[in-house]
């Protein structure tokens, strides 16, 4: 989560999906759970269908109802196998119009059944804090995870998203979060001053260098990030899995 676009949301949501899956071997999915049309089928390797979570909730949803009905086989229709990446994808619709039919009820919906099949379920929110299914995913967070770009107005609006996430009583989850700090070619150096900025504030800041396999905006291919890219990503996951490991003991005390 981060209210602003461009920071890296889509990147590190694909990423961090890759590098999950091929350390598990799979139960990984990615979810594009933007208000408007998102980019996270875009970025993805591209399946034999092009259907979305909206396509999920019109033809498939109440399938899911019954004992019979909830069946991977008819999850796997509508998510994107990536392949040696080990996960899978499921976009947001790429009409607006149709994208805007997931709301809060539409959101935990999709959460449920995405969470029956899928041991970690990673969630690409869009930027805008007020509509009904960003809500719903605030409250279905375990772990908070944060992009911010190397600018000032990337960490400014990341600031804002967790006093106001604070002001509505989820302080741990901010307490909690993991920073994945984008360092940028054209900025290169400005993420050590931004990063005083959360070191009070969160569990975690993890550094992503900046790598040109990413900064084209085109479909991913993880085998050509760079090593070093690749070693971040993987560090992040890391941080990741602690705080899921964590909150898992928290609620395993009698």
């Amino acid at each position: 989560m981060n209210e602003k676009g461009g920071v890296g949301k889509t990147t590190d949501t694909y990423c961090v999906g890759a590098t999950f899956g091929r350390i598990r071997g799979g139960d990984v999915i990615a979810w594009d759970a933007n208000e408007t049309r998102g980019t996270l089928g875009f970025r993805a390797q591209k399946d034999r269908h092009s259907r979305s979570v909206v396509d999920l909730l019109e033809e498939a949803a109440a399938e899911f109802g019954t004992v019979e009905g909830s069946r991977r086989s008819t999850i796997m229709r509508y998510t994107r196998g990536q392949g040696d990446n080990q996960f899978g994808v499921i976009a947001s619709d790429e009409s607006r119009d149709r994208q805007d039919l997931v709301d809060g009820d539409g959101f935990r919906t999709v959460h449920e059944i995405l969470g029956r099949f899928h041991a970690l379920v990673l969630i690409d929110t869009g930027n805008n804090h007020r509509v009904s299914h960003f809500k719903a995913a605030l409250v279905a967070t375990d772990q908070l995870v944060i992009p911010v770009s190397a600018g000032a107005d990337g960490a400014y609006a990341a600031e804002v998203m967790m006093d106001n996430f604070i002001s509505l009583g989820r302080a741990d989850l901010v307490k909690n979060a993991v920073v994945l700090l984008h360092d940028s070619a054209t900025r290169s150096g400005d993420a050590g001053a931004v990063a005083e900025r959360f070191r009070s504030r969160v569990r975690a800041i993890i550094p992503i260098p900046f790598d040109p396999s990413l900064d084209s905006g085109d479909e991913i291919d993880f085998d050509t990030l760079q090593p070093a890219t690749r070693a971040a990503y993987q560090e992040a996951a890391a941080a990741i899995a602690e705080g899921l490991a964590t909150l898992t003991r928290k609620t395993a005390r009698p």
